[in-house]
């Protein structure tokens, strides 16, 4: 009795079995879906491992003329040139936020993008190299960073076939302009901080305010010097005798002043310095405003005196009030 053959044998005969006809399909799928063919999801863990898409999840691009609206609620404070002061990250956006760039917040933790290949193609004239269409987007960004965040975007990648499969060559990606949608819970907490920022800037301004009116309101007088002396000293025809009077206060020092024999009244403020007159026994001050008097004294022991007491008073003053601006 003769054996019989497996069916796929009868190709002698040529013919072919079902049997053999699914055999060289399988195998010829195998074949033709093998490294000449890039799939799709190959080409997407490419590009998500690639080094563009793992500085987005770092790097996060921020809406345009964003960077306001985090500084009305409490996230940053802005600087003249309309950057970030990068020391003035609030509490709460310190905790997630590195740094804020014009265009975009590093992130303390990176974050997860998500890459979705949305087809492959050949490239035209080009043998061996097909490009991939994508789309990109975050999944997991901090409460915080997506009230300013772009949602994602699109992009496109190239691969070459090479002996051992396709490798990623090049990635570039383009940012859309949607913004991150927020959650109910998240809109209301937006809400909640820009009131509470609103707040503390009118607090902040009432207390500057009061302090302003602090540096310019007398509590004490320091010092008195009541002495006979004369204005003019440096022109002998037209020296005028008087009753110098000096108040010295914790905010300012009022004196007679040599031009003219008038009163005048310097806040501290104003004053920034004060020295000794050559050939006198005056007390020249350095003010910010246009006038710089001097303050005629009698003799050089009294004027070695009352410079020693004003020095003290305008470091006092200056230990508490050194941020509040001259007129």
């Amino acid at each position: 009795m003769t054996p019989s053959l497996p069916a796929f044998s009868s190709c002698r005969s040529g013919k072919f079995s079902p049997n053999m006809v699914v055999f060289i399909l399988l195998i010829g799928g195998l074949y033709g879906c093998g490294k000449s063919d890039l799939s799709r999801a190959v080409a997407e863990k490419q590009i998500q491992n690639s080094d563009v898409i793992l500085q987005l999840a770092s790097n996060v691009p921020l809406q345009p003329n964003v960077l306001q609206k985090g500084a009305e609620q409490g996230a940053w404070r802005l600087i003249q040139n309309g950057g970030v002061d990068q020391g003035s990250l609030g509490e709460k956006a310190s905790q997630t936020i590195a740094s804020v760039n014009y265009n975009s917040v590093v992130l303390r933790k990176a974050t997860k993008v998500d890459v979705k290949v949305t087809g492959v193609a050949g490239v035209p004239m080009a043998e061996n190299v097909k490009e991939a269409q994508f789309t990109w987007g975050y999944v997991e960004l901090p409460s915080l960073v997506k009230r300013y965040a772009l949602q994602g975007g699109t992009g496109s990648a190239t691969f070459r076939l090479f002996d051992d499969g396709w490798r990623l060559e090049r990635v570039n990606t383009q940012v859309s302009n949607t913004p991150v949608t927020l959650s109910p819970k998240e809109v209301e907490e937006e809400s909640a901080d820009t009131q509470a920022e609103a707040e503390r800037r009118k607090l902040a301004i009432e207390n500057q305010v009061k302090h302003i009116q602090e540096s310019r309101t007398p509590k004490k007088v320091i010092e008195t010097f009541s002495f006979p002396t004369f204005t003019n000293l440096g022109n002998k025809l037209w020296e005028k005798p008087i009753t110098q009077e000096i108040i010295l206060t914790d905010v300012d020092v009022e004196f007679i002043e040599n031009n003219n024999g008038r009163k005048m009244k310097l806040w501290f403020g104003n004053i920034w310095n004060i020295g000794e007159v050559g050939n006198s026994t005056s007390v020249a001050i350095a003010a910010y405003s246009s006038e710089n008097p001097w303050i005629p004294i009698d003799t050089d022991q009294r004027r070695k005196q009352f410079m020693t007491a004003l020095k003290l008073a305008i470091e006092s003053w200056r230990a508490n009030f050194g941020d509040v601006r001259h007129d």
